[in-house]
Parts: C-alpha cells; structure tokens; sequence
C-alpha cells in the first residue's frame, strides 16, 4: 500500500507543479494571488515531503531510518498548517477585505501558526505531535490535537469569510464567486471522514489538492475577463457585471471615464515600453483610489478607464479630485520629466438595461472630453 500512497502523492505534486508553472511570476502578482502562490507552494512541498517519507522503509539501518523518517514527518507538520493559513488569507483577499483587516488578521492567526511551526521543529528532538518509535514505527504525541484543531480552525474560518461576503453581496456574480469559495472545505472535509474509517486511505490532502485545483480552474476563467498588461477587469467583465448588478431591476450609477492625458506623446517620446509603465502605475494609482470603495474599475481599452458605482453621486467631485491629486503627488516625487496626468468626466442617472449603461457611459465620455479640453486650454495636455 505504502507504494500506492507514495505514487498518489508524487501525482498531485506533479499536478501542483504544473498549476505553479502556469501562474504568472511572483513579482507580478496582485496581493490575492500571491496567497494562492503561497497555499500553492505550501501544498507541493507537503507532498515532497510525503512522498519521501516513505522511502526510509527501504533502508536497512534502523538508526538512519528512523532519523529520516522524523525528519520527513516534521517537515511535513511544519508545512501542512501554511496551506491552512495562506488558504484564510486569500479568501479574505478574494472577497474584498481592507488593506488594515489584512494586516490585523495576519498578526491574529499568525501568531499560533508560528508556534506551530516552532513545535513542529521542536518534534524533531523533542515528541510533541509525534514520536518514531524503535520500531520504527509512528507513534501520536501529547499535543497531536493542536493540528486537528488549527485545520479545523482556519477551514471553518474561511468558510465563515466566504459565506459572509456571499450573504452581503449585491450582485449574484459576486454571490456565486464567494459560494465557490465556501466549497473550498467540502473535499477536505469529505477525505477527512473517510480516513477517519480507513487509516490506509490518506485521502485529506489528495482531496485538499482537488480543492486548489477547482479553485485554480475557476481563477484561469477570470483571466479571460482581467486586462492582461494591468490586472485590471476588462471590457468583458465589465458587461458581465453590469448586468449581473441591474439583473432586471432600476438602479442609481455613477460612471466615471478617465483619459491619461497626452498617452500618445508619451509612447512617441518615451518609447513604448515606458508607455506600458505609466499604464501600469496608472492602474495602481486608480486601484488604490477605489480600494476602500465598492466599485468597479476597468480598462477600456489603450490608455481609457471606466469606475462604475452606486455610492458616489454625492460625492463624485470630491473623488475625482482625490485621483487628480494622486497623480500629481506621484508626478511631483518620482521627477518623470513628463506630465503625467487624467482627465476625468462622470455622469449620474437611473438606469434599468445595458443600453441605458451604455448611454451613460457615453455621457460620462462626453464629460471627460470637456475636461480634457479645458486643461488643454490651460496648457496642461
């Protein structure tokens, strides 16, 4: 059986290896894909580590077997609660929360997982979670619950996250995105009940596996609806969330076009290159605009940005002059030599269908136009 157990987890492995291959690099990653990166990673070397683990039945000297075994068994204590943790993490990236409620939940579940980690290295001298016996033979120890209970723990509490954002989602899009996330925990959770009978079926990480994967699939098919240069939701997934958002019912929006001024003279005189840069920055700068708001920003198309809201007619001039301001706080600090800067029009009004968005949209359009003209006039683009 032994054998059967190290093939099914070189296989999973092998499949984690390739969802990472297919990932973008690291440095390139928005904050929520960086923890499934993490989960990810976590995952493939908790199946290295089980997968050696059974090669020390092969060697004769006791002594070394032993040793080898403690050490595989304890890496993989070491590791198996990082994929809980960055598992937690990433929901609560996915479903929106703010910049400090990260920070606060970091320190919170961060605390008791690197005590964990720090008895799983313990174990290798010392029997917390486990012990290899003369037998070598592998022995529960005092504190093997603390694993249950922090598995347990972080499942229960991402579910909780997920089923918290799907019950305060406005739209059924986002409803469905967050139930999928919810799901996370039933694989486990089924492999977990039918290890509990069978202690020759490890079935809880295979199925854990089965989980990322699912959840991977899901994040390639909202890679046809982000901007590939910016990250940005495109065209597509702005359709596609308008009308999950009207779904048949009146609705107050506000659109805001944005234009960056001059992109053209940009490319011509900078390079494209440099271009593409000032796309990016101009991304982040407008994504760090709407992060503690719930709206909708898009790319358009070459250097054209769209931010829909339902919570911003009163206070649409106020935000407007907010995002000018961060781009000439970023201008005036990096000294770029060139002006960079956004015109911005917005347009407010009821609507019931997507030509009725649409319509707006073009009115916003039209007002972006107008101030695009008037720091024309003022010899600014």
């Amino acid at each position: 059986m032994s054998f059967v157990e190290m093939e099914l987890n070189v296989i999973c492995a092998s499949v984690l290896g390739l969802i990472m291959y297919q990932l973008p690099p690291y440095r390139n990653l928005s904050s929520e894909y960086r923890y499934f990166y993490k989960l990810t990673l976590s995952l493939l070397l908790l199946f290295i580590a089980e997968a050696s683990s059974y090669l020390p039945e092969w060697l004769p000297e006791y002594d070394n077997k032993i040793m080898l075994l403690n050490f595989f068994l304890s890496s993989i204590f070491f590791v198996q609660v990082f994929a809980h943790f960055y598992w937690f993490l990433f929901c609560l990236s996915a479903t929106g929360a703010s910049i400090r409620t990260m920070t606060l939940m970091k320190w919170i579940a961060g605390v008791p997982v690197f005590f964990y980690a720090f008895l799983s290295v313990i174990n290798f001298f010392i029997p917390v979670f486990f012990n290899i016996n003369s037998q070598a033979e592998y022995v529960r120890g005092p504190f093997f619950f603390l694993i249950i209970i922090m598995s347990h723990a972080f499942l229960f509490a991402s579910t909780v996250v997920a089923l918290s954002a799907a019950f305060r989602a406005k739209t059924a899009w986002r409803r469905r995105e967050a139930l999928a996330l919810a799901l996370y925990a039933v694989p486990p959770l089924i492999g977990g009940a039918v290890q509990a009978f069978s202690d020759d079926l490890p079935l809880v990480w295979p199925c854990t596996m089965i989980s990322v994967l699912f959840v991977f699939l899901r994040m390639q098919k909202e890679q046809i609806l982000n901007d590939e240069l910016t990250g940005l939701n495109n065209r597509r997934a702005r359709e596609r969330y308008v009308t999950a958002l009207l779904d048949g019912s009146e609705r107050e929006l506000t659109v805001f076009s944005l234009d960056m001024n001059h992109f053209k003279q940009i490319n011509d005189t900078q390079g494209h290159a440099i271009g593409d840069c000032m796309l990016r920055k101009c991304s982040e700068l407008l994504k760090k605009a709407c992060e503690r708001r719930r709206v909708l920003l898009a790319r358009e198309g070459g250097d054209e940005f769209l931010i829909i809201s339902e919570l911003l007619a009163d206070n649409g001039e106020k935000f407007s002059a907010e995002i000018k301001e961060s781009f000439r706080a970023y201008s005036a600090s990096e000294e770029l030599g060139f002006d960079f800067s956004v015109s911005i029009g917005r347009a407010t009004g009821r609507v019931r269908n997507t030509a009725e968005i649409e319509a707006l949209i073009k009115a916003a359009d039209e007002a972006m136009y107008v101030d695009k003209r008037a720091l024309c006039a003022e010899g600014l683009s």
